[in-house]
């Protein structure tokens, strides 16, 4: 029960930090009209996303087993993970289409400061997997 607290804090942490990068990167993506970081922005926001139905399959697999479900609810995870790979495939999908029609349709990034800045972003990425890391080690 300790391991599946910690993976759920582990988990809202993780959420905060990579929603908190990605609203910060959308900002600077609407300054900037950057493709390269709508690719990056959308990634975090996937990422972000994916600890919602993640973090309700932990609290739902933590019920104990009844007489329908007498294995308990621990294949909540298995139905996050379908979500997860939906999120995943619908950021693909979306930033692929940007990248294609700024390929057809070309325009100037207009801030490359603000670019630069964005990259720095990329910190609270890196901290963020090191909790996704503990995240997974934990559920396992």
């Amino acid at each position: 029960m300790e391991a599946s607290a910690e993976g759920i804090r582990a988990l809202w942490v993780s959420l905060a930090v990579l929603g908190a990068t990605a609203l910060l990167q959308a900002a600077v993506v609407t300054i900037s009209g950057s493709v390269a970081l709508l690719g990056d922005t959308l990634h975090n926001a996937a990422d972000a996303l994916t600890a919602v139905p993640l973090g309700v399959a932990f609290m739902v697999g933590r019920r104990p087993p009844t007489r329908r479900y007498t294995y308990g609810y621990e294949r909540a995870e298995d139905l996050a993970g379908i979500a997860i790979v939906v999120f995943i495939a619908a950021s693909s999908a979306v930033a692929a289409y940007e990248a294609v029609t700024r390929l057809a349709h070309p325009r100037p990034v207009t801030s490359l400061l603000a670019v630069a800045v964005a990259a720095l972003c990329t910190a609270p990425g890196l901290v963020e997997t090191r909790f996704s890391l503990l995240a997974d080690l934990v559920v396992l």
